[in-house]
């Protein structure tokens, strides 16, 4: 299966995503600011548009939309 640089991409943010909430989360960052929503930062942003682009690419290829 070939993958366009746009799944890799955004499977790539998402990776890095998660491995720096961890990251604080081990530095001592209560899991509370992950979700906050009322402050969204840049990075949640990125991840939830990388997240959505992979599901509207998901059901383009099933063929459903």
């Amino acid at each position: 299966m070939k993958r366009d640089w746009i799944t890799i991409a955004s499977w790539t943010w998402i990776a890095l995503f998660v491995l720096w909430k961890l990251y604080l989360l081990i530095q001592g960052q209560s899991l509370a600011s992950w979700l906050d929503v009322t402050n969204p930062s840049l990075f949640g942003l990125l991840f939830t548009l990388c997240v959505v682009v992979l599901i509207v690419r998901a059901v383009r290829k099933r063929g459903v939309a």
